[in-house]
């Protein structure tokens, strides 16, 4: 029997869903500018070749949460649809959680 994860593991992949999290994390280039103060290609000294790479690494790894979360809200979405007793009694008790801490 022949191991075949990855094949396995990107055929489950949603690609819309994939590009929809590349161009989240590609907006965030400039919107991320209004709150935060960063430099992504300040490479003078080497304190801002330190904060460079930081900065690239941060980003990097918030493409990495998005993907993943945006997969997770795909097999969320598809599991309600199918209705799962269980994630419509989830979502029910998050979602209410998640409103209190928006009004909070």
């Amino acid at each position: 029997m022949k191991f075949n994860g990855i094949k396995t593991a990107t055929n489950r992949i949603s690609k819309p869903l994939l590009a929809a999290a590349i161009f989240h994390w590609l907006i965030t280039f400039g919107t991320d500018r209004i709150f935060f103060e960063y430099n992504l290609f300040s490479f003078g000294s080497a304190k801002e070749a330190t904060l460079s790479v930081y900065s690239w690494t941060v980003k990097f790894m918030f493409l990495l949460l998005l993907m993943v979360l945006y997969q997770m809200a795909g097999i969320l979405v598809q599991k309600w649809q199918k209705n799962y007793i269980q994630v419509k009694e989830s979502m029910k008790f998050a979602g209410i959680y998640f409103l209190l801490m928006m009004i909070l």
